[in-house]
C-alpha cells in the first residue's frame, strides 16, 4: 500500500495534481475515471482502500482535518474532489466552516459545496424550512412533512397514529442508515412510534445547524 504522511510529500511539476477525499466506492469510481489520463492522484480517507491503493501514487489514511488541509497544500493540489459527505460538515462544533470552505479560502478549487450550501443535503429540516419559507411547499403535494423536536414526543406519536404509514429519518447526516419505512424496517404503527420515540429521547444526534432540536421527518414518501 502507498501510505504516506504529510512530512514526506514530494511535489512533482509535470502532472496535474488531483486529490480525492474519501475511501469508498464513489472515490474508487473517481480514481478509475482519472487513471491513465496523465493525472497525479492522491487519495485521502479514514482508511486505506486496497483497490484504490493499487491505482494511485499517493494514498493517505487520516481523520484529522488540519492534517488533511496541510497535506493538500504541501502537495500542491490543483483540484480536490469530494466523495464523502463527511467533508462537508463543520470541522468543529463551534463554527460553520467545513474543510471545503477552508481549502477554497486557500485558493484551491474543490468540486463540492461549502458548508452552508451543503445544508440542502446535510439537513433535511433546514431544506424543508427553506421550501416552506420560499413558497415551494407545493412541489411535494403528495407528502405530509413534519419536523419534531425533543419536546414534541406526544405530537410525534399522535401524528404517526394519524398517518398510519410513514418514513422516519433522524436529523442530520446518517450515511443512509437512519431512514426506516413502514412495511419495510417498521413492521407496524407501534414499531414506527417506538423508533420515533427512541430517536427523540436519545438527543445526541442533533444537527449543528439545528442545535435547538432533534428532528425526525415523517412523510408519505421517503425524502
Amino acid at each position: 500500500m502507498n501510505e504516506i504522511s504529510e512530512n514526506i510529500v514530494e511535489p512533482t511539476e509535470d502532472c496535474f495534481k488531483v486529490v480525492v477525499l474519501g475511501n469508498g466506492a464513489r472515490e474508487l469510481a473517481m480514481v478509475e475515471a482519472l487513471y491513465g489520463k496523465g493525472v497525479e492522484i492522491m487519495v485521502i480517507g479514514e482508511k486505506i482502500n486496497p483497490q484504490i491503493a493499487c491505482l494511485v501514487q499517493w494514498n493517505v489514511a487520516t481523520k484529522d482535518p488540519q492534517q488533511i488541509e496541510q497535506l493538500i497544500i504541501a502537495w500542491g493540489a490543483e483540484l480536490v474532489l469530494v466523495g464523502s459527505e463527511k467533508y462537508l460538515l463543520p470541522v468543529d462544533a463551534n463554527n460553520q466552516i467545513s474543510l471545503v470552505d477552508i481549502l477554497e479560502s486557500e485558493g484551491i478549487p474543490v468540486a463540492a459545496p461549502g458548508y452552508l450550501p451543503s445544508l440542502v443535503e446535510l439537513d433535511k429540516s433546514w431544506l424543508i424550512d427553506l421550501l416552506v419559507t420560499r413558497g415551494f411547499k407545493a412541489i411535494l403535494p403528495e407528502s405530509v412533512i413534519c419536523c419534531w423536536g425533543s419536546l414534541d414526543i406526544y405530537l410525534a406519536l399522535k401524528t404517526i397514529d394519524n398517518f398510519g404509514e410513514v418514513a422516519i429519518k433522524p436529523a442530520g447526516l446518517t450515511g443512509g442508515k437512519g431512514v426506516k419505512v413502514s412495511g419495510m424496517q417498521l413492521k407496524d404503527k407501534e414499531a414506527a412510534k417506538d423508533y420515533a420515540k427512541a430517536l427523540l429521547l436519545e438527543g445526541h444526534n442533533i444537527d449543528p445547524a439545528q442545535n435547538d432540536r432533534q428532528g425526525i421527518y415523517s412523510s408519505g414518501l421517503c425524502l
